[in-house]
């Protein structure tokens, strides 16, 4: 059996040798996540997921390609046919994606959204007209429009970039400048 003063020298020699190995960081004073880490204004914005919600609304005729983002009425008014008013701009933006003028009756729709690495990636389904199909000889401006929600988007310069569901080919890019909230 050991004696008590060589427990307490065993028990002194690991309480040193424990210090003596341990990090600043690992210290009882700093144990936990550091300051900088638990502050909340460290941490990145949880943004709602990228959902398009429907208009109804004819978007404008243009002659290019175009991905665009209004985010007041005026913007808007230049994207559309007619100038909306059933947008609330304090709390959503109006998203339109321009396939420019097209022979036949193309269609463009919007699939889904996503937010990663500062890119803002669109799915939407571009749809052929069938050879012979009615108005196939026709110009057509295919387009299509719907609301997102504001606060999915970071405040600053965004790249965004539109590609086929199907084929999975590049649609149309942009960098959009998103106004802070």
């Amino acid at each position: 059996m050991k004696s008590l003063a060589t427990l307490r020298v065993g028990a002194f020699g690991l309480v040193m040798a424990t210090q003596a190995c341990a990090s600043p960081a690992a210290s009882p004073s700093v144990i936990g996540p550091t300051p900088s880490a638990a502050s909340p204004s460290v941490k990145a914005p949880t943004r709602p997921p990228i959902a398009f919600a429907p208009i109804s609304a004819e978007p404008a005729k243009r002659s290019n390609a175009e991905l665009t983002i209004a985010f007041d009425p005026a913007g808007a008014a230049s994207l559309l046919a007619k100038a909306p008013t059933s947008i609330d701009f304090s709390r959503q933006a109006l998203l339109c994606i321009f396939l420019g003028e097209r022979t036949g009756p193309w269609t463009i729709s919007l699939v889904s959204g996503s937010l990663s690495g500062g890119v803002l990636s669109i799915r939407a389904r571009e749809t052929r007209p069938r050879s012979g199909a009615p108005g196939s000889d026709q110009a057509s401006f295919p387009a299509t429009c719907a609301t997102l929600d504001r606060a999915s988007l970071p405040a600053g310069s965004l790249k965004a970039r539109a590609e086929d569901t199907t084929s999975g080919e590049f649609i149309v890019e942009a960098t959009i400048s998103v106004p802070a909230p």
